[in-house]
């Protein structure tokens, strides 16, 4: 596995385990695509931070 590759990976499990537990907190299924799509653009605009 490259460098690059395992950093992606990472940060991957990171961001679909982050989405996993604001998703398990929230009651109402449009609340919680919501937040999803938040928290992906908010990776996407700072992909380093996470």
């Amino acid at each position: 596995m490259t460098g690059m590759k395992k950093h992606y990976d990472g940060i991957t499990t990171r961001m679909l385990s982050e989405i996993d537990t604001i998703s398990d907190q929230m009651s109402h299924s449009g609340e919680k695509g919501r937040n999803n799509e938040q928290i992906l653009a908010v990776c996407r605009t700072y992909p380093f931070q996470i």
